[in-house]
């Protein structure tokens, strides 16, 4: 298996893995991928810290009916980038 390759296993499984914390109402395993801030430009309030993202995400399991579903053919690992980014993710 090349770089490529086990980048993209590796980011399909940390989206399945944040899918299953999703639909099993697992906050904490969610909020594992997050950092002291979240930037999201497609919000109000583009800035929101960790405990706000939190709080996001119990409202939503909160309010029920919503699942995730992941598509691991949908993820595109290239160049150099998503490698470093890998290396983060894993060292964490």
């Amino acid at each position: 298996m090349n770089q490529e390759e086990r980048d993209r296993a590796f980011l399909a499984q940390m989206a399945r893995h944040f899918a299953d914390g999703f639909n099993a109402g697992d906050v904490d395993r969610l909020m594992q991928y997050y950092g002291g801030e979240y930037v999201d430009v497609n919000l109000r309030t583009p800035v929101q810290s960790h405990a706000q993202r939190r709080e996001y995400y119990l409202s939503v399991m909160r309010g029920g009916n919503v699942r995730l579903e992941v598509r691991p053919d949908d993820i595109h690992a290239c160049g150099p980038l998503n490698r470093a980014a890998t290396v983060a993710w894993a060292q964490s």
